[in-house]
């Protein structure tokens, strides 16, 4: 079984994030596809009638066609809309509180935290606190980051801002991702969770820092491999053609080329996200166990237990 309260130092961070893929990949896929496998499917739907409008939109060819469609499609296109941005507020809701709540079943039913459905309870309880954690950090948070990001900006004349802006990047995840660990596992208010991951991170502050930046970068490579990648390859095809570059986009190839890499950039995005929360989870039951000794506790009780 895997360990989640211990000590850490900056390699255990990023080997024990493969370790828990490793030995928990199948029941956590399994029950996070569950439930958000309906959503994701809901949502390529939309995006490829989406998809679909728009293109037929570029290909009319004059004014008055494009007019003429979409008049007769608005409603389509912005019910359709509507769907989509409700589904992607649902879909990024779940995949940030399946990983917290996964690890906070694991914390304190080591023998039963792997069934769905107390998972999904807890999810649908805290919906909407879930959802509010999400308003405040639009709304309170993320203008002091934009700022902390414009001083840094403004700084790099000097040469400051660009090590401060390395810096900022994973700075600001690891704040934002302990905070609502904090805030959705112990219950934590809005503010208090903030200051509690500010603390944790500052106390280690360049384990963590390095932590989420090397695992930012292994992010954006496999990011990279899943979309930037085609549309370099599919994109040179085009110019090296002998076709017109506006006839070629006409083709159903090209549309489905799109939806595709839509599709596949929405999916990876989604697991790549859930990965990630899993890395920070680590960084926030390490802290815990630095204050709390839950392990420690846990070997001396099985001890007690075994010589009994």
């Amino acid at each position: 079984m895997f360990t989640l309260f211990k000590k850490r130092t900056f390699s255990d961070y990023i080997s024990d994030t493969f370790t828990f893929l490793k030995l928990e990949r199948k029941p956590f896929f399994k029950n996070f596809l569950s439930l958000c496998g309906p959503l994701l499917l809901g949502l390529v739907v939309c995006v490829y009638f989406l998809t679909d409008i728009f293109f037929h939109a570029i290909q009319s060819s004059n004014n008055d066609a494009i007019d003429d469609f979409i008049a007769s499609n608005v409603l389509l296109g912005v019910l359709l809309g509507l769907i989509t941005f409700v589904l992607f507020i649902i879909i990024s809701v779940i995949s940030y509180a399946y990983p917290v709540f996964y690890l906070k079943r694991m914390s304190e039913k080591k023998e039963d935290y792997q069934t769905l459905p107390p998972i999904k309870l807890l999810i649908k309880k805290s919906f909407g606190r879930l959802f509010v954690f999400g308003l405040g950090t639009l709304f309170l948070i993320t203008p002091l980051i934009l700022i902390a990001f414009s001083i840094s900006a403004v700084l790099i004349f000097l040469l400051v801002g660009i090590p401060l802006l390395i810096i900022l990047f994973p700075a600001t995840a690891s704040w934002i991702s302990v905070a609502f660990f904090e805030y959705t596992t112990n219950n934590t208010g809005f503010f208090a969770a903030y200051s509690v991951s500010f603390n944790i991170i500052k106390q280690n502050f360049w384990v963590i820092i390095g932590n989420t930046f090397v695992f930012q970068l292994i992010i954006q490579i496999i990011t990279s491999v899943f979309t930037l990648f085609p549309q370099m390859f599919f994109y040179g095809g085009l110019l090296t053609s002998t076709s017109s570059t506006a006839d070629l986009e006409q083709t159903l190839a090209f549309k489905l080329f799109v939806i595709a890499i839509m599709v596949i950039s929405i999916i990876v995005s989604v697991i790549i996200n859930v990965v990630l929360l899993i890395n920070q989870g680590l960084i926030y039951y390490s802290a815990r166990e630095d204050k709390e000794n839950n392990q420690s506790h846990f070997d001396i009780e099985s001890i007690g237990m075994h010589n009994d």
